[in-house]
């Protein structure tokens, strides 16, 4: 085959993969050329239609500021509950995880030791108040001889010095009834706080000794409860001005921060500044709902006053964006919306997978 045969016959391949080419792709380019001179873009009106535009007038209103931080949970009071006297458990009465009311008897210790030097205090002082009585009506008899000079003088100042003296003993007795009814009252163990129980550290039937440290239970208090979070030391002067109008509101987020675990108010802001991070706590209070508000973010929220804000919602091109204020310093505390257009295209996307 001559070198002019070779070159023809390329040349007829050629022509016949470009035809087969376009015969393939010639289709697609048609629909792709109808479908942009219908409209101006994917998912829009037809280029021939105006776009329609939603207006609104503007006004003045409060924008939410949200300041952004992790949060760390802490019970608001911790105790750990520890017997006050020695003794014997004859009884434990909460169960672990229970929610329980403040003056609660958690446990009780045997308290017949602590009942039995009780009654004898009571019976000294009972002893105490017959002798006195009795003195009593011997300086009435001395007063009333004295008077007729049937005794002498310094008998009846004995006497009334005697009085005296077991008056001082009824008030010494006093003392130690107060004294050994507090300490029977002791023989119950009584949560000091409304909170939950935690996991039981004492069985009953075992010796526990008021100088352990080791104690019965530990209590938490979780309503209330504390969130304490850090802000950048740039946030301070509107965190100030922000407590001074009121109190700041807080919400308090899961760790993925999609849903809101509950809301509370700030209660302090820390009056030192982390020199190593340039942060500042800040923390706030808030009746949880059970089983809430434990870990996790919270974003903090704070208020701009008398911005200027379009509609929250626009209409642009047949995809619905969202609208927002933007607060500038120089223009009088005008504001414009600002949109998205990746929020189009990402709408768009999804109608086009539903169709």
């Amino acid at each position: 085959m001559t070198l002019k045969r070779r070159i023809t016959v390329f040349f007829i391949a050629g022509l016949v993969v470009a035809a087969v080419a376009a015969v393939y792709y010639m289709p697609h380019w048609q629909q792709t050329v109808a479908a942009v001179s219908k409209g101006g873009r994917r998912g829009g009106p037809p280029a021939s239609e105006p776009v329609p535009v939603l207006a609104t007038a503007a006004r003045a209103a409060d924008v939410p500021v949200y300041l952004d931080g992790v949060g760390t949970a802490k019970a608001l009071n911790t105790v750990t509950v520890r017997s006050q006297v020695d003794g014997k458990i004859i009884n434990i009465s909460f169960t672990e995880g229970q929610d329980v009311p403040a003056g609660y008897v958690l446990a009780k210790i045997d308290p017949t030791t602590y009942q039995a030097a009780f009654d004898q205090t009571v019976a000294k002082k009972a002893q105490d108040e017959a002798q006195l009585a009795n003195a009593r009506l011997d300086l009435d008899r001395y007063t009333r001889l004295a008077a007729t000079n049937a005794v002498n003088k310094q008998q009846l100042d004995t006497q009334r010095a005697l009085v005296s003296q077991l008056e001082a003993q009824i008030k010494l007795d006093q003392a130690a009834v107060d004294n050994a009814r507090a300490i029977l009252s002791y023989t119950d163990i009584v949560a000091p706080i409304a909170g939950r129980t935690g996991i039981r550290l004492v069985d009953a039937g075992n010796l526990v000794r008021g100088a352990e440290a080791t104690g019965i239970v530990i209590l938490t208090q979780l309503r209330p409860i504390s969130v304490f979070f850090s802000l950048p030391q740039q946030n301070l002067p509107d965190l100030t001005k922000g407590m001074a109008e009121g109190q700041l509101p807080v919400d308090a987020l899961t760790a993925d921060g999609k849903s809101a675990l509950d809301k509370g108010k700030v209660t302090v802001i820390d009056n030192q500044v982390d020199q190593t991070t340039g942060t500042a706590r800040v923390a706030d209070a808030a009746e949880r709902r059970a089983g809430r508000g434990r870990h996790g973010p919270a974003g903090r929220r704070a208020r701009g006053h008398d911005r200027l804000c379009p509609p929250h919602r626009g209409n642009t091109g047949g995809g619905v964006e969202r609208g927002g204020c933007r607060a500038g310093h120089d223009t009088g505390g005008a504001a414009a919306p600002r949109w998205n257009p990746w929020h189009t295209r990402r709408r768009a996307r999804r109608r086009e997978s539903k169709a």
